[in-house]
């Protein structure tokens, strides 16, 4: 394990944590969620929801885990906002055995990240101190010119007259 890794590794021990055989005490809030076994990062995902995520048996790993035995989840809360960019990041830098799919931030041609796949909010211009450059479309509202009235006529004849 290089340095980087094993900073990494600790900061993961930092976080709280629960057992994959009980996961009760799990919040019902956002976030990224580690499963580690003898100090290996086995898999890594996100979670709108931890509680929800891992309760009865509709989690595609859980079933692998628990034959494991004495795998703990370590999580942190995240914003539903920064969920998909820092799961990414975290399976980027410990490269999981469980992580089958390497997700990667959804990015437009230019390689710019988009800001609907990370924000529900259009007012995020920054995520993780990286400017977001949107892609702007500009309405232009087009209308006639007006047409042109004909000049008043001048008047051929006075009043009283016929």
């Amino acid at each position: 394990m290089s340095n980087t890794i094993g900073l990494n590794f600790l900061r993961i021990l930092s976080y709280s944590s629960a057992l994959v055989a009980d996961t009760r005490s799990l919040p019902n809030a956002s976030g990224i969620y580690y499963a580690v076994k003898d100090s290996q990062v086995l898999y890594i995902g996100k979670a709108l929801s931890l509680r929800q995520r891992w309760s009865g048996s509709n989690h595609k790993q859980k079933v692998k885990l628990l034959r494991m035995g004495g795998v703990v989840l370590f999580y942190r809360l995240v914003g539903e906002h920064r969920l998909l960019l820092e799961e990414a990041k975290e399976i980027q830098l410990f490269n999981p055995m469980l992580n089958k799919q390497k997700p990667k931030p959804a990015t437009h041609d230019r390689g710019l990240v988009r800001i609907d796949s990370i924000a529900r909010d259009a007012f995020w211009t920054f995520v993780l101190g990286m400017s977001i450059a949107l892609p702007v479309t500009l309405f232009v509202i087009h209308s006639k010119a007006p047409t042109p009235q004909p000049a008043p006529q001048p008047l051929t004849h006075s009043i009283g007259e016929k």
